[in-house]
C-alpha cells in the first residue's frame, strides 16, 4: 500500500460479538447508529478484535480513527489501546506489539474537556462526555504491517469488575475503525499551513483545527454574532498553486462559499459554492468558475442564510500533479537522446515534477504505452519505471500521479521515445559486415559441421547405429547448410553482373549472410544441454520465426502456450523437431503465396503439438521437384522421435501442418 493512503481491510474476527454486530461490520464503510463492532452481552471482559488488512504495509507512522455512532449516551469503550503485527496470518493470539499514541483528540456533541488522556499505550476516554469519535496518531514499531488489533480494557478495580463502557444498560459498539498510513505526507498543499477567522471564534475551536490533518477537530462556521456578518476563515497556502482539486469535511455543510484568489485583497480568481450536505464534499474545478483555479488563498464563507452554521473539520487543497521524465536509461546505460539502442533489455526512467508540485509526497504513479500497453500499469515513483525494451518502433508514454486522498490526476506528461530497429548503420558497414558475414560464417560452419559429425559418429560407433547417424548428419548438410550456400552463391553471381552493384542487391547478400549466422547459431543452441527444455525449444522457435519471416511479407502470427515450461526435451527431439520445423516455414516462405502464417505449440499431458497454418494456395499436386523431398525428410524426422505428421488442406485453402511428438520422461534426459 503507497504511504498516504487509508487501509483497505480484507476480514475481521473478535473474542466477543453478536449476530447483529460482529466484527466486520466495523469494517464497511457504514457509518450509522444501527451498524458496528457491538460487545453488548461481553461488555465485563476484556474483548479485542483483529482486523486484517488486504495487503501488507509499510509507513512511518499510523492514524486510527474510531467512530461511535451507537446513539446512546456513552456507548463507548472507557479504555482501549491498538496493536499491529506483522504476522503472515494474524490471529488473535498472534505476536502483537502495541502502538504509543504520540497525539490522540476527542469530536463529541458536548463542550471541550479533558475527554481523552494517553497513559503509554492506552487510550482513556472519560469525563462523562458524549464522544463520537476518536482519532489517535503512533509511530511504527516495523514494517510490513499485516492487521491492527484493538483492545478494549476495563478498568482495574479492587473490588468488582468495571464494565467497559459508561452506559448503564451496557451498549459499547465501534461504528468504523478507519487507518491512515503517514497523514503528514501528504499532497494536500493546505495541511498545516496557518488559517486566519475574519472575526472572533471561541478559544475551544481554533481556525488551525481546519488544517491539522485530524477529523476529530473541527471548527464552526457561523454568520452571527460569533462571526460576525459575512464571516469568513482563510488559508494562506505558502504560494500560488494550481488547483486539481479541494475537499470540504465536516458537518452541517451546505450553502457555504468557497474562493480562490491569487491576490488577497482582489477579487476571486476562482468560486464554488457546496451544494450538498455531505460529510464530504469534493470540488473539482469544473465546479466552480473563474478565470482559472490557481492561487495562495483559500477562503470558505459562511451560509447567510444558515442560522445554525456548519462544523469543518478539514480543509483540503490538491495540487495539480505534473510528473514528467528527468533521465532515463537502457541496461544501466544513461541515454541522452529519446532512442534506446536496439539490443538494450530494459529500459528504466527516473520520475520528478516541476516546482510546485509535492513529487516527495506523490507515492504512486501508473503509466501507459500506446501502441505497446494499453492498460494503465502503477508504479512507486522513488523506485522508478521500468519494463523490458519493446519492440522496435516510435512509442508514447503517458505518466499521471494519484494523490494521497486517492484521487487520480491525468495532469502528466507524454513522453515519446524510439526504439532503434537492429542493424542501423552505414552502407559500408553493411558491405564490410555482409562481406565478413559470409566469409566467417561459411568456413565457421564447416568446422562446426566436421567437429559436430566427428562426434556425432564417434557416438554412432558406440551405440551400434553409426549408418543411421551419417544419413542424418548428411540431410542436415543438404536441408540446410548446401541450400543456404546455394543461395548465397546466386545472390553473390547477381551482385556481379550488375556494375555497380546496386544497394538492393547487397542488402539482399548481407540479409542472407544474417540468416547463414542464424543456421550457425541454431547448430550451436542444438547442442547447448542447458537448452534440453520445452521452454527453451518454444523460445528459440519463436524467435527464429520472427526473423525468417521478416521482409518476406508473410505475417506472422504465435500461439505458444506452454504449462510446464521446464519439462525435459532431449537433444536428439529437439534438434530433429527444430529441422523439421524450419522445413515447414521454407515450404510457407518459397510455395505457399501466403500473406499470413501461424505457429501453434502446446504440451497437451505427454505430447507436445507444433504446427504450421498458412492462407497460401493450398497443397500442390505431386511433381518431380527435388524440393518435394522435403516432406519426406520431415516425415522422417518425426517418426524417429516416435511422433506423428499430418498435412492437411483444409476449405478455404491453405495448408495445415502438424507434428505431434512424446515428451521424454526425466530419465530419459538424463540418459540424453
Amino acid at each position: 500500500m503507497p504511504a498516504g493512503g487509508q487501509v483497505a481491510w480484507k476480514s475481521a474476527t473478535a473474542t466477543y460479538q453478536t449476530a447483529t454486530g460482529p466484527a466486520t461490520s466495523a469494517i464497511d464503510g457504514i457509518c450509522a447508529p444501527a451498524n458496528g463492532w457491538s460487545v453488548k452481552g461481553g461488555h465485563m471482559n476484556e474483548q479485542s478484535a483483529v482486523f486484517i488488512s488486504v495487503a501488507a504495509m509499510d509507513a512511518d507512522e499510523w492514524q486510527v480513527r474510531l467512530v461511535f455512532m451507537n446513539g446512546k449516551p456513552l456507548s463507548y469503550p472507557v479504555r482501549f489501546e491498538v496493536e499491529v503485527t506483522r504476522d503472515a496470518r494474524p490471529t488473535l493470539e498472534g505476536d502483537w506489539t502495541a502502538l504509543q499514541p504520540s497525539q490522540a483528540v476527542a469530536l463529541r456533541t458536548d463542550d471541550f474537556g479533558d475527554a481523552v488522556t494517553v497513559e503509554r499505550t492506552l487510550v482513556i476516554l472519560g469525563g462523562g462526555k458524549n464522544i463520537g469519535e476518536v482519532e489517535l496518531r503512533a509511530r511504527s514499531p516495523f514494517a510490513k504491517i499485516t492487521a491492527f488489533r484493538l483492545n478494549l480494557v476495563p478498568e482495574p478495580t479492587m473490588s468488582q469488575a468495571s464494565p467497559l463502557t459508561l452506559n448503564r444498560d451496557g451498549e459499547c459498539t465501534i461504528t468504523e475503525i478507519q487507518v491512515s498510513a503517514d497523514p503528514q505526507r501528504t499532497t494536500n498543499v493546505a495541511y498545516g499551513r496557518p488559517v486566519i477567522a475574519s472575526g472572533p471564534v471561541r478559544i475551544s475551536l481554533p481556525a488551525s483545527y481546519l488544517t491539522d490533518g485530524l477529523l476529530g477537530t473541527h471548527a464552526h462556521l457561523k454568520p452571527n454574532a460569533e462571526g460576525g456578518a459575512g464571516f469568513f476563515y482563510e488559508i494562506d497556502l505558502g504560494q500560488t498553486w494550481p488547483i486539481h482539486h479541494l475537499a470540504i469535511k465536516g458537518s452541517g455543510l451546505g450553502g457555504e462559499t468557497v474562493e480562490i484568489r491569487k491576490d488577497r485583497l482582489g477579487p476571486p480568481d476562482w468560486t464554488a459554492r457546496i451544494v450538498t450536505s455531505a460529510a464530504v464534499v469534493r470540488l473539482n474545478v469544473a465546479d466552480g468558475a473563474g478565470t482559472a483555479c490557481s492561487g495562495r488563498w483559500v477562503r470558505i464563507r459562511a451560509d447567510e442564510s444558515s442560522a445554525a452554521g456548519s462544523n469543518l473539520s478539514e480543509v483540503e487543497v490538491y495540487p495539480q500533479l505534473r510528473p514528467f521524465v528527468l533521465n532515463w536509461s537502457a541496461d544501466a546505460r544513461a541515454l541522452g537522446l529519446r532512442e534506446a539502442p536496439a539490443d538494450s533489455r530494459n529500459l528504466l526512467f527516473e520520475i520528478s515534477a516541476p516546482a510546485p508540485s509535492p513529487i516527495e509526497a506523490i507515492r504512486q504513479l501508473r503509466f501507459r504505452i500506446a501502441g505497446w500497453h494499453e492498460a494503465w500499469r502503477e508504479a512507486d515513483p522513488r523506485l522508478g519505471i521500468s519494463f523490458p525494451t519493446p519492440p522496435p518502433g516510435l512509442y508514447q508514454m503517458e505518466l499521471a500521479a494519484r494523490h494521497t486522498d486517492g484521487t487520480w490526476d491525468a495532469a502528466g506528461q507524454t513522453f515519446s521515445f524510439t526504439v532503434l530497429p537492429a542493424w542501423w548503420r552505414s552502407w559500408s558497414f553493411w558491405i564490410t559486415t555482409g562481406a565478413f558475414a559470409v566469409i566467417a560464417g561459411f568456413f565457421g560452419l564447416r568446422q562446426l559441421h566436421a567437429r559436430k559429425l566427428a562426434k556425432q559418429l564417434a557416438e554412432a560407433k558406440r551405440e551400434g547405429v553409426l549408418e543411421s547417424n551419417r544419413l542424418r548428419i548428411a540431410r542436415d548438410m543438404h536441408d540446410d547448410i548446401g541450400a543456404r550456400l546455394t543461395h548465397l552463391a546466386y545472390l553473390a553471381d547477381a551482385a556481379e553482373q550488375t556494375e555497380p552493384a546496386p544497394p538492393e542487391s547487397l542488402r539482399h547478400l548481407a540479409s542472407e549472410a544474417r540468416e547463414t549466422v542464424g543456421a550457425l547459431d541454431q547448430i550451436v543452441w542444438a547442442v547447448n544441454p542447458r537448452n534440453d527444455s520445452v521452454g527453451g525449444f518454444a523460445h528459440y522457435l519463436s524467435s527464429y520465426a520472427g526473423r525468417y519471416l521478416a521482409n518476406t511479407g508473410i505475417r506472422l502470427r504465435e500461439d505458444i502456450v506452454i504449462s510446464d515450461p521446464g519439462r525435459a526435451m532431449g537433444f536428439e527431439v529437439r534438434h530433429e523437431l527444430m529441422m523439421a520445423c524450419k522445413e515447414a516455414l521454407q515450404n510457407i516462405m518459397k510455395h505457399s503465396t501466403a500473406s499470413e502464417a501461424t505457429i501453434r505449440l502446446t504440451d497437451q499431458g505427454d505430447v507436445l503439438v507444433v504446427s504450421f497454418t498458412d492462407n497460401g494456395r493450398g497443397l500442390a499436386p505431386p511433381s518431380g521437384d527435388p524440393d518435394q523431398s522435403g516432406l519426406d525428410n520431415m516425415r522422417d524426422r518425426i517418426d524417429e522421435c516416435g511422433g506423428t505428421f499430418v498435412m492437411e488442406s483444409p476449405p478455404g485453402g491453405g495448408v495445415v501442418v502438424t507434428f505431434s511428438l512424446p515428451l521424454a520422461s526425466s530419465t530419459d534426459h538424463d540418459r540424453n
